[in-house]
């Protein structure tokens, strides 16, 4: 069987013993400016952005819309975890190396102790 045209990458990650200082006064419309800033630096283009803030947690659920695809974050502080989803489609040209760029520098705000990641070829 002949192999297909590589369509996308997916990352997903699950962040263990993540820091949230840096989240720690942040509002919902602070949160959804900082992602869409790294989205938009690292060459993707944002669709659409919905954020929930859970402020008695201070956690946050994030779903980014992407031309490519999406981002999807999921915050718990009080259990220091953070999951992520990052699909980003290759239908112009290979956009693999952006949704790294995206996940490293998600990686590096939270600072994990433990990462769980799988890189799926789409």
């Amino acid at each position: 069987m002949k192999l297909l045209k590589n369509h996308g990458v997916h990352i997903v990650a699950d962040f263990y013993g993540c820091n949230f200082l840096f989240f720690r006064d942040f509002t919902k419309k602070q949160i959804k400016s900082f992602f869409s800033e790294i989205v938009k630096v690292n060459g993707l283009r944002e669709l659409n952005t919905f954020c929930y803030f859970f402020s008695e947690k201070n956690s946050f659920t994030l779903l980014t819309s992407l031309a490519e695809s999406h981002l999807a974050i999921h915050t718990w502080p009080e259990d220091k975890y953070v999951s992520l989803d990052i699909f980003v489609c290759n239908y112009t040209f290979d956009q693999s190396a952006n949704a790294k760029k995206i996940y490293y520098t998600i990686k590096k705000v939270f600072s994990p102790k433990i990462v769980k990641k799988t890189i799926l070829k789409r």
